[in-house]
């Protein structure tokens, strides 16, 4: 009995460390955001002038230099309502050109 009940402990643990190694991150976007360099995007709130924790302002913010994705697999993004231009122009588009304007989208 005393056996059965530790393999079960140690069952209900590592089923509990697998579960939260595996839930992603819910990032926010809204107009009143920052950009990535002042906001991390894990909390819906304004960006305030101070401090980190507060959504992006656009949803291209979740894309790197090279417009590649800072998030994984998992994560979710909630966009508030508003407008978000899109396209080349638009925020945190510095790997868009003016050439191939079509493709500067979300990848």
């Amino acid at each position: 009995m005393r056996l059965t009940l530790i393999i079960l402990v140690v069952l209900m643990t590592g089923c509990f460390f697998l579960s939260s190694q595996t839930q992603g991150a819910t990032y926010y976007v809204r107009t009143d955001g920052g950009t990535s360099a002042q906001c991390d995007g894990l909390t819906d709130a304004p960006y305030t002038g101070a401090g980190s924790t507060c959504a992006w302002s656009h949803p291209f913010w979740a894309l790197d230099s090279q417009g590649s994705w800072k998030i994984n697999g998992g994560d979710t993004v909630i966009i508030h309502s508003g407008s978000y231009k899109m396209g080349y122009g638009a925020a945190n588009t510095s790997w868009c050109e003016a050439t191939s304007a079509y493709s500067c989208t979300l990848p």
